[in-house]
């Protein structure tokens, strides 16, 4: 009876330990970037989180080239998280024929709202948000164009 009484204590004692093990085991999710602009003439503000120092330079070297590099304000940060192949500077929209906007960038998903000046601003960045569906992203175009 003395070693079944130390079987199961030394029984007990493992079974902690291989659930402990399994727990460990189980896969890690890593969250996808999120990004986040605010687009009001001729500002542009970014924020967020993306995976590593020179994603976040070439994101900010975009927005320079496009909206000037006064006009833009840093405030994205790294952090771990995943670097989709869709990741790039190129999901950036140029905004500029919108009054306001907004966009952000969340689970795989790019969604701009906001007002454009004109019919043909509207064209213009649907166009450029219709060239992101083919790199794998899906995008939401909520942007309005005024009433006539």
């Amino acid at each position: 009876m003395h070693d079944s009484h130390a079987q199961g204590a030394a029984g007990s004692q493992r079974a902690p330990s291989v659930a402990a093990v399994g727990t460990a085991a189980a896969p890690v999710s890593v969250p996808l970037p999120a990004l986040r602009g605010e687009y009001t003439a001729p500002r542009l503000v970014l924020a967020g989180v993306v995976p590593d120092e020179g994603e976040r330079r070439a994101l900010i070297a975009r927005a320079r080239s496009v909206y000037g590099a006064s006009h833009v304000t840093d405030r994205l940060v790294v952090a771990v998280v995943a670097n989709p192949a869709w990741l790039s500077p190129a999901f950036l929209p140029d905004l500029r024929g919108t009054r306001h906007a907004t966009l952000w960038l969340e689970d795989g998903r790019l969604v701009v709202e906001g007002e454009v000046g004109s019919t043909q601003a509207l064209a213009a960045v649907t166009g450029q948000l219709d060239g992101l569906r083919d790199q794998g992203l899906v995008v939401d175009n909520r942007l309005r164009a005024p009433a006539r």
